[in-house]
């Protein structure tokens, strides 16, 4: 600032007329230091809102005929703009910080997208080395539901804990999911010899719940997660 301040003055007429003083403070208001630190709209919209709040609290503070239920209305529209304020900011933010972060997978750590895994189940596929490609793509599965809050991954959740809870929300794949969560378990942990059936069976799977509608109103039971 000082030295966009220092260029400015140097070309400033010593006695400039109303005309040139106007201009040169537009111009000086211009420069980026000063429109940068100018509140953004969220700014001005949260100033609002406090601002409602406070009127809607003068108002009960002054004895009008809010009472007892005024206050409660007051917290009941608190309690809302809180809410609405952590699932618009703070939720997207949360996510957004938790890309870049090792997410585990089924007890491992696992840094890569569901798109990424995908690849690498094709890849996987195209050396024949099913049961590679069948847990990879099991994975970008469990990575895909999560992205989309369809299903929260826990840290030591199973390939069967996954399936279940899903099936909450996608019922119409609850038979689907089973067979690939026991595909998964099949390669991963008891050394079965998979073929192309079983990644199939899995891929189609995952292209169909990427175009899935979830099940309006459906709150799986709490699940608490488990090591494998």
């Amino acid at each position: 600032m000082r030295a966009a301040s220092a260029t400015l003055l140097s070309g400033i007429p010593l006695d400039p007329d109303a005309d040139e003083a106007r201009q040169l403070l537009e111009r000086e208001l211009a420069q980026p230091a000063y429109t940068s630190a100018q509140p953004n709209w969220f700014d001005l919209l949260s100033e609002r809102v406090w601002e409602w709040v406070l009127s809607l609290f003068s108002q009960l503070n002054g004895g009008g005929s809010w009472g007892a239920w005024g206050q409660v209305v007051v917290v009941g529209v608190l309690v809302a703009l809180i809410t609405a304020a952590l699932l618009i900011f703070g939720l997207p933010r949360l996510r957004h910080r938790q890309a870049g972060e090792n997410r585990a997978l089924f007890g491992e750590a696992e840094t890569r997208s569901a798109a990424e895994l995908r690849a690498a189940a094709a890849e996987a596929a195209r050396a024949a080395d099913w049961n590679l490609a069948v847990v990879e793509c099991y994975r970008a599965i469990a990575r895909s539901l999560d992205d989309r809050v369809i299903v929260t991954v826990l840290p030591g959740m199973t390939a069967q804990t996954l399936a279940t809870e899903a099936a909450h929300s996608v019922t119409r794949e609850r038979e689907a999911l089973r067979v690939a969560a026991r595909a998964f378990d099949a390669a991963r942990y008891l050394n079965e010899t998979l073929t192309p059936d079983h990644y199939a069976q899995v891929t189609e799977l995952d292209t169909r719940l990427r175009g899935a509608r979830v099940t309006a109103g459906a709150v799986p039971p709490p699940l608490v997660a488990r090591e494998e």
